[in-house]
């Protein structure tokens, strides 16, 4: 798929992933606003880049920089649906002690340095 505007050349795991996150932030999800402006904010209808699991320094690096190796090596290529219903999760501290909590969602596993999210 080819995308217009800001957003040409972009791979479309990139695009998948800004639709999720502006979704996420916003309750909309419109490729036009990236088509016009690929750091588009939530507050303009796009997604805060320091409110997601990745963090500010990531999609810096991946939108203004284009550093979409980036991207694959973190994520491994795969863009995944984050389910919306609450999970009970827990920390195992050991010795028989374990932190449990509700996360709105998400199951979160580090890989790389980068949370993963997916449903148990």
């Amino acid at each position: 798929m080819e995308f217009k505007g800001e957003l040409e050349g972009f791979p479309k795991e990139v695009v998948e992933r800004m639709l999720f996150w502006q979704e996420n932030q916003t309750g909309e999800r419109d490729i036009s606003v990236f088509e016009e402006g690929v750091s588009t904010h939530s507050c303009r209808g796009g997604f805060n880049w320091e409110d997601t699991i990745e963090g500010y320094e990531f999609w810096e690096d991946v939108i203004c920089n284009k550093n979409f190796g980036r991207f694959y090596e973190i994520t491994g290529g795969e863009v995944k649906e984050i389910t919306k219903e609450p999970m009970r999760c827990y920390i195992d501290l050991g010795g028989g002690n374990k932190v449990e909590f509700l996360i709105d969602g998400l199951d979160i596993n580090f890989d790389k340095g980068f949370i993963r999210i997916k449903a148990k």
